[in-house]
């Protein structure tokens, strides 16, 4: 007879809660979300041909890399979601984003086991990177809920969190990461980790610079002190070189279409184009830089021999911040990048800090913690309701597309014009129709719903 042993589960009921009330906070800003023009982009070849497969998007985007723009490992996730059905495609997208949180929350999990009651604090990190990505993080919507957006922003950084935090394990394990390795890695994650590399060095310019960096500290880290694995790391950041040759060598980089010029001159309806060192952005990535800065000194001051590596996450973040003028004028968030790895020192700097007084810093993170949930609460209803108003009125507008193209009337459909006011909805500051059937919003809206032209009344 065989005897059934118990299985000791130990789960976080905080940690869970908090995961779950961020998964339906996105579901429910996702559901609210209709597909935007620069989704319509993405569901469009060069020749104006939908795209209805996966070679369809691979034969786009090799196109895309010679004219277009060079970041296809961003384009191609976003292909393939949006031939999902929409809802999968917000399915997917939420539970990506809680994975992305939590990946962020991975770098507080230093010398995690020494603390008496871990549960509800590391719930509550979780809780707070979600908010000051929340309140602070520029144009939360436009990056968080538009699928080309959220694919080029959060699914790239998770390749590249993924392929950090192994290499991580790799240069600390055993001595000030919790989640140590076997003696070394298998074959297969070997692969994964080699193959994960290439693209987060082929992910988007100013991410990519800050992930070669932090690889390099890594490796030397590994090699200073004898790691058997670090063969591995030196592969890795090969082929993560390699990616990003690929993308910084791409023929799109010194081609100017009148297309591109006219996207450029006609960007945010009609006023000057925003520069990625505009003091909108400036400013955010200063306060994080900041708060970076001085936990970092607190870190330092309160353990003076603990390792370099929140120092290289604020290094990179200062590269990301730099390399912006590497990104096209057209780039959504800048911003992103940077503000992600000062997150990341932070956090680390928090964690040396927690080590040693623990109580004190439960104090300031429940503190911290009631300051944000008080902005998120001042912004939320605002935020529902502006998605919600701005759903009802595209779906007014797609009604009256839908009747005229039933009705056989295919030419200069006149629509409402719809305006995003509120940085949480997907299509803030993007464009919309205008009264110039050719204008190339106006074409794209045109050929999504199969109709002949429209043109704002």
């Amino acid at each position: 007879m065989v005897r059934l042993e118990k299985i000791n589960v130990n789960i976080n009921c905080f940690m869970v809660a908090a995961i779950l009330l961020i998964f339906f906070l996105m579901m429910a800003l996702n559901s609210y979300t209709p597909i935007t023009v620069d989704d319509m982009v993405s569901m469009f070849s060069k020749n104006m041909t939908k795209i209805e497969s996966i070679s369809d998007i691979i034969a786009n985007e090799k196109y895309k890399y010679i004219y277009a723009n060079p970041h296809q490992v961003g384009n191609f996730i976003a292909g393939v979601l949006l031939l999902l059905d929409e809802n999968i495609a917000n399915l997917i997208n939420s539970m990506v984003f809680c994975i992305f949180i939590y990946l962020v929350y991975n770098y507080s999990m230093i010398d995690k086991d020494r603390f008496g009651s871990q549960k509800v604090i590391d719930s509550a990190i979780t809780s707070l990177i979600f908010l000051v990505i929340w309140v602070s993080m520029p144009k939360f919507g436009n990056t968080f809920l538009t699928v080309s957006s959220f694919a080029k922003y959060v699914w790239t950084s998770i390749i590249c969190l993924i392929v950090l935090i192994e290499a991580r394990k790799i240069a600390l394990k055993d001595k000030e990461v919790k989640d140590k390795v076997g003696d070394s890695l298998g074959i297969s994650k070997m692969l994964v980790l080699i193959l994960g590399s290439f693209f987060a060095g082929w992910s988007q310019e100013n991410l990519a610079i800050s992930v070669i960096s932090i690889m390099i500290f890594y490796l030397v880290k590994a090699f200073l002190s004898k790691k058997e694995d670090l063969v591995i790391l030196i592969l890795s950041l090969i082929s993560m070189l390699t990616g990003f040759l690929i993308m910084m060598s791409s023929p799109s980089r010194k081609i100017v279409t009148q297309d591109s010029l006219i996207v450029e001159r006609d960007l945010y309806d009609g006023l000057s184009r925003v520069s990625v060192f505009d003091n909108e952005f400036v400013n955010y990535i200063l306060v994080f830089m900041l708060v970076a800065i001085v936990l970092l000194v607190i870190s330092r001051l309160v353990y003076v021999e603990k390792n370099w590596e929140a120092e290289i996450y604020l290094l990179a973040g200062i590269l990301s911040f730099f390399s912006m003028s590497l990104l096209s004028s057209t780039e959504k968030n800048p911003s992103f990048a940077p503000i992600l790895f000062f997150i990341i020192s932070s956090l680390i700097s928090f964690s040396v800090i927690r080590k040693r007084y623990l109580k004190f810093t439960m104090l300031l993170t429940g503190l911290v913690l009631l300051a944000y949930v008080v902005l998120f609460s001042m912004s939320l209803p605002d935020a529902l309701l502006a998605n919600k108003n701005y759903l009802s009125k595209y779906s007014a507008r797609e009604i009256i597309i839908i009747d005229n193209r039933t009705n056989g009337y295919l030419e200069n459909i006149q629509v409402p014009k719809i305006k995003a006011n509120n940085p949480y909805m997907a299509a803030y500051r993007s464009l919309d129709c205008s009264k110039d059937p050719k204008f190339w919003v106006n074409q794209y809206i045109s050929k999504y719903y199969n109709v002949g032209s429209v043109l704002v009344r």
